[in-house]
């Protein structure tokens, strides 16, 4: 290599060294304001590692794990609980797939065949059907916008939805990135829990970050909420569990923990996302008998 090489490739590498040093002070700098509540930014949602309520009778917390495709299972656990539970005495965390049933539950709303139908195969799967490369880079934005879509839909058509509780009653876990303690100018990950938006946007955007996959559901590397970025709670672990404690009565809140291999193994196909109708209403029908069978 000629000296003139070297010394391009010296210049390059220290002016990249630069950059990075900059940008990473810069966001330590703002991580750091943001952690000790002295920001000046509006906060549009809480983000807390523990999950809570101010409300005396909540008893139950309902989490949902992780599952890819097995987000349909769970629409389908969801409706047995809706028939079966006083649902307004629980709240609900989703992590990656699991964030989808925890909609309709916030409402006591039934997911039904024709309720699955309308809102998740002919709203999200129809518009996912278009891109050209399916869920690959499009599962975030196209989630987030069938979803707000959805909700308003539900609002003007079904019946009026009850934002409060919505913001309040779901939580979603995800993992969000923060600088790390032990690599100069590095990263790691912290499980969080979202809830308490404001609007239906930041709801929104809460919604689509647990399963926010660098590279595949997002073309980008996280969702930022708030200054906040946050990836797919399965980055830190294979199942999440939360502390959940109800402030009013000061008592940690009884969990229902649904898992896709709780009460039966699942071939890998059945992880797969899909936009085959046959297939989404087998797994839909699945999840609804083996919870009738088993809850």
């Amino acid at each position: 290599m000629t000296p003139r090489n070297n010394a391009m490739w010296t210049f390059a590498i220290t002016t990249a060294a630069f950059v990075y040093h900059t940008k990473w002070t810069r966001w330590k700098r703002r991580f750091d304001e943001m952690e000790l509540m002295v920001s000046t930014h509006t906060h549009t949602h809480t983000s807390s590692h523990t999950v809570t309520t101010d409300d005396p009778n909540v008893t139950h917390v309902i989490e949902f794990q992780i599952g890819a495709g097995m987000w349909v299972y769970y629409c389908g656990v969801s409706r047995h609980l809706a028939e079966t539970m006083d649902l307004s005495r629980c709240i609900f965390v989703g992590y990656s797939a699991g964030i989808i049933a925890p909609q309709h539950l916030s409402q006591n709303v039934v997911c039904d065949e024709e309720m699955f139908r309308r809102f998740y195969i002919d709203n999200y799967n129809t518009e996912l059907k278009q891109c050209v490369t399916k869920v690959v880079w499009n599962g975030v934005p196209v989630a987030q916008q069938s979803m707000i879509r959805g909700y308003n839909d539900y609002n003007d058509n079904v019946a009026p939805v009850d934002w409060k509780r919505l913001f309040g009653a779901t939580y979603s876990g995800v993992a969000e990135i923060v600088p790390s303690t032990t690599i100069p100018y590095g990263f790691a990950l912290r499980a969080r829990y979202l809830s308490g938006a404001v609007d239906l946007e930041t709801h929104c955007r809460a919604y689509v970050a647990p399963f926010t996959i660098p590279g595949f559901t997002k073309f980008g590397l996280y969702t930022e909420i708030d200054g906040r970025m946050y990836v797919d709670h399965g980055f830190i672990s294979k199942r999440g569990s939360c502390v959940a404690v109800n402030r009013a009565t000061n008592k940690p809140l009884e969990k229902i923990n649904i898992w896709p291999t709780k009460w039966r193994k699942h071939p890998l196909r059945d992880y797969w996302l899909t936009t085959d109708e046959v297939r989404l209403l087998r797994l839909y029908r699945m999840g609804y008998e083996d919870a009738r069978a088993n809850m």
